[in-house]
This record gives C-alpha cells, structure tokens and sequence, in this order.
C-alpha cells in the first residue's frame, strides 16, 4: 500500500517509520538519525514516467522525504 500526505494532517518524520519500510538498522552518523522527530512542513506531488508519488520537506532541512516515513502527530 503507498501512503499518501493529507495536507490538512501534521506530519513528523520517524526514524522507526524510515527503517522499517528501507528494511535496515541504524547506521553511525546517520542522517535520519539527525532529523527524527521534525516536522514536515511542505508537500509536493511527483510524477515520473507513469507512476505518481509524494513528498514531504523536513522543516529546517533540504531533507525530501516519502509519506511512509513518517507519522501523524
């Protein structure tokens, strides 16, 4: 199933959420690590060749991120 952002939701990016859905653990220095917990705060549809999908920005960061990572607070 893909997940897709409600605009009118709040979304945070989760670390548990990322591994999860990537299939692996923690790595040392990891990114995802660094932004766990914050808050998405713009959203954009994609489209590439025939299959659409959505985004969400990290805020404070360049971070692009999927619906999958992350939870509804």
């Amino acid at each position: 199933m893909v997940a897709v952002f409600n605009e009118k939701k709040r979304y945070a990016f989760s670390k548990d959420e990322f591994y999860k859905d990537v299939g692996r653990g923690p790595i040392k220095g990891d990114w995802v690590l660094k932004i766990d917990g914050r808050e998405i705060d713009e959203f954009r549809k994609k489209r590439k060749n025939t299959v659409n999908y959505d985004l969400g920005r990290v805020k404070g960061t360049y971070y692009w991120v999927f619906p999958e990572w992350c939870k509804e607070i």
